[in-house]
């Protein structure tokens, strides 16, 4: 028969036996650390993205730049765009982005899956969901497109192109971020 304060003991030595077992896996988690954001001033608004996606400026300066998520380039994509023509309402602006991509060269409109008016950066704004086929390789893809007015009638446009089913998640949390993150200067 084994003594009352040995069981006590085996017991005690089971419970912190368990104890580091959890917080050695705890340790050992395999959940990715958030990733860094950096800001970026375009003319007439900033925004910021996750600074591991690759970073492209087009356009004249402050004008637009593409964003490629790691190891996609060429694939699932953000564009952020001032569009420098004048527009005098949303309503001008949905009609010249329906335009556009109605008579783009890079891509051909497959379906329209959705129109809807959203905030942006606590602005009236337009967005657009679609499915489109680019034209360099034939790929169908995904798209979410916001719009919205700047003080001088211009706009900023953001789109989020989804190339590949096992983006979708993670670039439409993304998007999301860098949607919530635009601020419009004056």
């Amino acid at each position: 028969m084994v003594p009352y304060t040995t069981k006590i003991s085996q017991r005690r030595r089971l419970l912190i036996l368990c104890a580091l077992a959890l917080l050695a896996f705890a340790c050992l988690s395999t959940e990715e650390a958030a990733p860094e954001w950096e800001v970026r001033q375009g003319e007439g608004f900033s925004f910021a993205y996750p600074a591991d996606w690759n970073f492209h400026e087009i356009g004249a300066a402050g004008e637009g730049y593409v964003l490629f998520m790691p190891d996609r380039e060429g694939g699932t994509n953000i564009v952020v765009l001032r569009n420098p023509q004048e527009h005098e309402d949303l309503a001008v602006l949905e009609e010249k982005m329906m335009h556009a991509l109605e008579n783009n060269a890079h891509l051909t409109l497959t379906e329209m899956l959705g129109k809807e008016e959203v905030e942006l950066a606590g602005r009236d704004a337009v967005q657009l969901h679609y499915t489109a086929v680019a034209s360099a390789n034939q790929e169908t893809f995904e798209a979410y497109q916001v719009g919205t007015l700047l003080p001088n009638d211009q706009a900023v446009v953001v789109t989020l192109g989804i190339f590949a089913a096992q983006d979708r998640e993670s670039a439409r949390e993304v998007f999301d971020t860098l949607l919530d993150s635009v601020e419009i200067t004056e």
